[in-house]
């Protein structure tokens, strides 16, 4: 699975149907959807979903001050 290998998902019980290859087993979904969300597969994306946010910075503002402290770089030497 492609998350896992780049390291979103470091949970080694990762299930395919939810993150890579699709859901096409209707029989029993509601049944697999609850499972899926007890798992610790789903407990570890939610976590990262809501801390992710809170751990980056936009990258508008990142460029936008990066840009402002070389602006006042550059005016201080002349």
């Amino acid at each position: 699975m492609e998350a896992t290998k780049q390291g979103k998902v470091s949970n080694s019980k990762a299930e395919g149907a939810f993150i890579s290859t699709g859901f096409s087993n209707w029989k029993d979904a509601t049944v697999k959807f609850r499972k899926h969300q007890d798992s610790d597969c789903h407990k570890e994306a939610v976590e990262r979903h809501v801390t992710l946010p809170k751990q980056t910075h936009d990258i508008g503002e990142t460029l936008s001050a990066a840009h402002s402290e070389e602006r006042k770089k550059t005016e201080n030497n002349f």
